[in-house]
C-alpha cells in the first residue's frame, strides 16, 4: 500500500531566454544651434593633429585636428566636455567620408548650419561644420584648419570633392528627411584614418532576460 503523498512541486522553468542587443555609444539628441554654439567655443585654439580637446578659457591649452575637432562639437559617439581626456579621437576624416556611423550623407545642395562638409582620397582628408552661404562656393565655416591656423571661424571654397554629412538625432527636426548622396572623391589634408575599439558600429552589450512560474500540482489520493 503506498499511502497519497501531497505535493505542491515548485517548478522552476524558464519561459523566456531573450538577447537584447543596444547600441553602447548610442548619441544624445542635439539641436543646430547647441552645435554651432558648441563649435564657436574652439575658435582661437590650436590645431593639435590627433587630439581632440580645448577650453573656451585658456587658448593655450589643448587643440584639435580637424575630425577631432568636428566630432567633439558634434559630440559623438558620447557627449563629453571639451577638455575631456585630449587623446579621445573616435572618428578620422575617413570614417566621416565613407561610413555612416553617427552621421547621414545628404546632399550637398541641402546642407543646413551644424552639417559638415568632408573630404578625403584616401590618404588624407578634411572636414568643416558649416554654418551658412552657398555650400558649393565660400560658406562661413568653423574648423581646425591647420597647425598655423587654429581652430577658425571664417568663409572659405571648397571644390566638388567635399560630400555633406549630417548628424543623426538632431532634436526638433522639421526638414524633410535628407536625400541620400554617395558620391564621390576626396581630398585635402588634415587628420587621417583612426580606428574605433569594438568596430565601426560600436560595441554591443548583451542582456539575458529570464521569466519563471510556479506550477501547482494538485494532490492526488491512491486507494487501497
Amino acid at each position: 500500500m503506498k499511502k497519497s503523498k501531497s505535493l505542491y512541486m515548485f517548478l522552476f522553468v524558464c519561459v523566456s531566454f531573450s538577447l537584447i542587443s543596444f547600441d553602447a555609444h548610442a548619441i544624445i539628441s542635439m539641436s543646430r544651434d547647441e552645435i554651432i554654439s558648441r563649435a564657436a567655443t574652439g575658435v582661437g585654439s590650436s590645431y593639435w593633429w590627433g587630439h581632440s580637446c580645448w577650453r573656451s578659457w585658456d587658448r593655450s591649452w589643448g587643440g584639435a585636428d580637424c575630425s577631432g575637432y568636428v566630432a567633439r562639437v558634434w559630440n559623438i559617439p558620447m557627449a563629453v566636455a571639451t577638455d575631456y581626456n585630449c587623446s579621445y579621437h573616435p572618428y578620422g576624416t575617413w570614417h566621416m567620408r565613407y561610413e555612416s556611423t553617427d552621421w547621414t550623407h545628404i546632399n550637398r545642395s541641402n546642407t543646413k548650419r551644424g552639417d559638415a562638409l568632408v573630404s578625403n582620397d584616401g590618404s588624407s582628408g578634411h572636414v568643416v561644420i558649416y554654418a551658412s552661404g552657398d555650400a558649393w562656393g565660400c560658406p562661413e565655416v568653423y574648423e581646425a584648419q591647420c597647425t598655423n591656423c587654429g581652430i577658425r571661424h571664417h568663409n572659405r571654397c571648397f571644390d566638388s570633392s567635399y560630400v555633406a554629412i549630417q548628424r543623426d538625432n538632431l532634436s526638433i527636426q522639421n526638414d524633410p528627411e535628407p536625400e541620400e548622396d554617395n558620391g564621390g572623391g576626396g581630398s585635402g589634408g588634415c587628420s587621417t584614418n583612426y580606428s574605433i575599439p569594438g568596430g565601426s558600429g560600436g560595441p554591443f552589450i548583451p542582456l539575458m532576460i529570464f521569466g519563471c512560474c510556479l506550477i501547482p500540482i494538485r494532490k492526488r489520493k491512491t486507494k487501497k
